[in-house]
């Protein structure tokens, strides 16, 4: 029975075939082992390539003919959202451009020429449109946002998004790497509190999708060189944002790599040697990004330590900046925007919970190795010193998203640091959180925690400011002395009651919907890549 089920696998059409991938952990890769190997199927290998610009639908956008598989109501519901409304040619053209121009040096998730070909016949997938639309408006500059006729980025982005988001819902487009393409793309958006889709939502769905095409394993070939060099690009970009977004908001990695080997892309399958040194060190830095995750919040790793990590973080950054030496004028998403996520790194690496920092400053002592708190200082300081220029002279909205977290855990820290009792130290502190919080305003519409950083930090220092003033007005009135030291108690067990007794940041649940912070409707807290609820940092779990 089983040799006739092999038999009629291979006489179907190679394009019907389900995949198999030996090695996996299944009980069919262990039986397919047992066999004699002229009884083996004849394709060792799954090719990709039909998957690669598969689109069912390519011709809708001239005859307005959709896809079989839906039926009347489901193109009805779509048509009366707007799903199948074209944006306007200057404002789909000025989006395209944005998108070759700052998101694809930056994530090469899809082949340009033949996306620039389909498009310009009009045959791109109406999922392809709105999310390369909805890209447009999250890097572009604010007039471009004006030009297109909306009246904030964040209208134009959600509006792009909603239809892109219908679209995908709905099954309308079945090519999967379309589909993994528009997914990494949409998780570009959020996290909200009103929405069960977040950044790492949507990762989950294309790492799910790229693993049923086997992107995840060398056993994966395509018979088209360029589209086996999208697949593996396709695949890191995935390694990458998930890294980077479950650090972010705190949850578990979705790509388990112990069971992937597929191999990095190499440079020469980029568009420029920039664009593929970039993407190649930014996956690099992931695998090292997800050992500091491993070593502090488990599973425990006997061959981790912050020392080797610390080492490997070093060797990797030191290999950049000899590559970089025989370039005459390296962009910034190949200098500083590394230099930037190094001291990220280091800062996930060493920073303390809020217990930990208390029992410290409470003590008025030092951790007993300096050596830690000293690299947070430097590293945060680091961070803060490159937000002006960022501003002024890059564009914030010209580099990769990877990079915004860095300036709030940097501002995590300076904000711990600006209680200090020392005045000029609190003061150089608070002058480089301001720093950090000037990049976070500029970003929050087009990095949405941005807007939760934004919220948090202006509570934070307006709260500082008031108990500032408290303490002058204490020392210049002191037949006030009762009153102001009443004031000062109230502002402090307010704040103590809002933090959860912690002032370095520690938000809880009924804080967030209760208190002060409720007027930021759907904003999602991204807390929890800071040290775990286990060691006294009872952030909301997300």
């Amino acid at each position: 029975m089983f040799a006739e089920f092999l038999k009629w696998k291979n006489e179907r059409p190679f394009g019907q075939h389900g995949l198999i991938l030996f090695g996996e952990p299944s009980p069919l890769t262990f039986a397919l082992e047992d066999l004699p190997q002229e009884s083996m199927p004849k394709r060792q290998l799954h090719d990709s390539s039909e998957s690669t610009n598969e689109s069912h639908n390519l011709d809708t956008l001239q005859h307005d003919v959709h896809p079989s598989h839906l039926d009347a109501a489901d193109i009805a519901y779509l048509q009366a959202k707007g799903a199948f409304v074209m944006p306007s040619e200057k404002t789909l053209e000025y989006f395209v451009t944005v998108f070759f121009t700052k998101f694809y040096p930056l994530y090469s998730i899809v082949e340009k020429e033949a996306l620039k070909k389909t498009l310009k016949i009009g045959k791109l997938p109406w999922i392809l449109i709105h999310t390369v639309c909805f890209i447009g408006a999250t890097f572009c500059d604010l007039p471009v946002i004006f030009k297109s006729g909306f009246d904030s980025r964040f209208e134009a982005r959600k509006h792009y998004y909603t239809k892109a988001k219908l679209v995908f819902d709905t099954g309308y487009e079945t090519g999967k790497v379309i589909l993994i393409q528009s997914a990494i793309m949409l998780s570009f958006w959020g996290p909200h509190l009103q929405s069960y889709c977040n950044p790492c939502s949507w990762i989950n769905i294309a790492s799910t999708l790229a693993i049923s095409l086997g992107l995840h394993r060398t056993a994966t070939h395509s018979n088209s060189p360029s589209d086996e060099g999208l697949l593996r690009r396709l695949w890191w970009t995935l390694v990458v944002r998930d890294t980077f977004c479950s650090i972010l908001l705190g949850r578990p990695f979705r790509i388990n790599l112990s069971q992937c080997n597929t191999a990095a892309p190499n440079i020469e399958e980029f568009e420029t040697p920039e664009d593929g040194f970039y993407q190649v060190q930014i996956g690099r830095l992931s695998l090292l990004l997800r050992d500091v995750v491993y070593y502090r919040f488990g599973p425990g790793n006997i061959d981790l330590s912050p020392e080797k990590i610390h080492a490997n973080l070093d060797t990797w950054y030191f290999r950049i900046r000899i590559s970089l030496e025989q370039w005459p004028n390296p962009p910034f998403k190949c200098s500083t925007a590394f230099e930037l996520l190094y001291n990220y790194c280091l800062l996930l690496l060493y920073i303390e919970s809020p217990s930990v920092f208390r029992r410290f400053t409470d003590a008025q002592s030092h951790p007993p190795d300096p050596l830690p708190g000293k690299v947070i200082e430097s590293s945060a300081i680091m961070i803060a010193s490159h937000a002006i220029n960022l501003v002024s002279k890059v564009g914030v909205c010209d580099v990769p998203h990877e990079l915004y977290p860095a300036f709030f855990v940097a501002g995590t820290v300076l904000y711990r640091q600006s209680q200090n009792a020392h005045p000029t130290m609190s003061q150089m502190s608070r002058a480089h959180l301001d720093n950090c919080r000037t990049v976070l305003n500029q970003i929050r519409e087009s990095w949405d925690p941005g807007n939760w950083a934004m919220h948090i930090f202006d509570f934070l220092c307006s709260d500082h400011n008031t108990t500032a003033r408290s303490k002058d007005r204490d020392t210049a009135a002191a037949a006030t002395q009762t009153d102001v030291n009443y004031t000062i108690t109230v502002d402090q067990a307010h704040l103590q009651s809002m933090l959860g007794g912690d002032i370095t940041l520690d938000l809880g649940w009924e804080t967030m919907m209760n208190g002060e912070f409720a007027e930021i409707g759907d904003s999602l807290p991204m807390l929890n890549f800071l040290p775990p609820a286990t060691e006294g940092w009872p952030g909301l779990q997300l």
